[in-house]
């Protein structure tokens, strides 16, 4: 009896050991391919800010962080604005990520709306800077929002060229 299951023991790892490797290479060239990744959005890679004019700069507080923020103009392009913004304290930025919310979105209270527009994260050695989306020469909102804690911690308004009379020469 055991002669016959050692037998049939021996027979079914030989064909497996000449089934299994075919089957393994047939495996990996059949399978899709990986797709590949969109390149990161410069606010997330880091470098250098973009060059441009500084139009106003803001400090806004709330009894966890305080917000200080410059907003150019972007050399080169007539409705290009970007932000740049100091979190303090740093601790703050760690696992922050900076929203931008038009003006006229409703509902951005303890959650994101959906019109919600990502900037980058805000954790940096340097001060970062952001390219703000269309439409922020009507002003809008800095949004600081916690990962870890899942919640808004701040909402900052930021006054656009229209409310201030039009474009800087």
């Amino acid at each position: 009896m055991i002669r016959s299951l050692r037998t049939t023991h021996r027979g079914v790892a030989s064909i497996l050991a000449l089934v299994l490797p075919v089957a393994l290479a047939l495996a990996l060239t059949s399978r899709n391919p990986l797709p590949a990744a969109d390149p990161l959005p410069d606010a997330l890679l880091g470098g250098e800010p973009p060059e441009g004019t500084q139009l106003t700069a803001s400090t806004q507080s709330t009894p966890e962080v305080t917000l200080r923020h410059r907003l150019y103009s972007l050399e080169g392009t007539p409705a290009g604005l970007s932000v740049e913004v100091d979190l303090t304290p740093p601790e703050a930025a760690l696992d922050g990520l900076l929203y931008w919310i038009g003006q006229g979105v409703r509902g951005a209270g303890a959650a994101l709306p959906d019109e919600a527009w990502l900037l980058g994260r805000l954790e940096a050695p340097w001060r970062p800077r952001f390219r703000l989306p269309p439409g922020a020469q009507k002003g809008g909102f800095l949004v600081v929002y916690s990962l870890a804690h899942k919640r808004v911690v701040m909402r900052a308004a930021v006054e656009g060229r229209a409310a201030r009379g039009g474009e800087r020469p």
